[in-house]
């Protein structure tokens, strides 16, 4: 903003106070439509974030029911897979049944969160607003951190499947081998009821998530 002098010289107090209200005028216009143009790139930095983390919670939501529906088989797989172990500790030979011990992860994304972070942009919502938000997320860190778990303890697992010939690979391990694969289990699917507990109130907080 530049301010000009008057064109012609000053003869009077009244063209003194004329020209002082002019500037004035213009000082006050012009800081007007500043704080007009800053207000609505703010209001446009505030729209398109909530569109940004509506589509991205919306994503998430969707690949949490995906898993959330899976879940289930997974946990079958592994009761079954204690129920052999519990056949072949009692008759000292299990069925003839592979076992499947192949599992899923899925990703959730926290990319447009973290933009909203780190471009201010949270600083123009209501605090209210910004606290649900950050509540989605945290419960989705929480979340992804027991998952993270599951995956370790299912991969655990996994070292048995080398053992695993044309049968059951429990009649190719030693008793104690079978009693160490049985407490893996068992860890597995405590982790995975706790996972789907979890997924459960995430689902439960991403339908509290505030619409745009």
């Amino acid at each position: 903003m530049e301010i000009h002098p008057p064109g012609e010289p000053v003869r009077s107090l009244k063209d003194f106070l004329y020209h002082m209200l002019t500037v004035l005028l213009g000082i006050l216009i012009a800081l007007s439509l500043e704080s007009l143009v800053e207000w609505s790139h703010h209001r446009t930095l505030v729209r398109e974030t909530r569109d940004s983390l509506t589509n991205e919670i919306g994503d998430n939501q969707a690949r949490l029911k995906r898993g959330l529906a899976l879940a289930p088989v997974a946990e079958k797989r592994l009761r079954d897979a204690i129920q052999l172990v519990d056949i072949r500790q009692t008759k000292h030979k299990a069925p003839d049944t592979p076992m499947d011990l192949s599992f899923g992860v899925f990703a959730l994304g926290s990319v447009n969160w973290d933009t909203a972070q780190s471009s201010g942009a949270l600083s123009y919502m209501t605090p209210v607003e910004v606290q649900e938000y950050e509540r989605i997320y945290v419960v989705q860190r929480s979340f992804l951190a027991m998952q993270d778990k599951t995956v370790n303890q299912w991969m655990e697992l996994q070292k048995w499947v080398a053992y695993q010939p044309a049968g059951n690979l429990l009649n190719a391990l030693s008793d104690e081998e079978v009693a160490t694969f049985k407490q893996e289990a068992a860890s597995a699917l405590i982790d995975l009821q706790t996972e789907a507990n979890f997924a459960k109130q995430l689902n439960d907080e991403y339908a509290k998530s505030p619409k745009p």
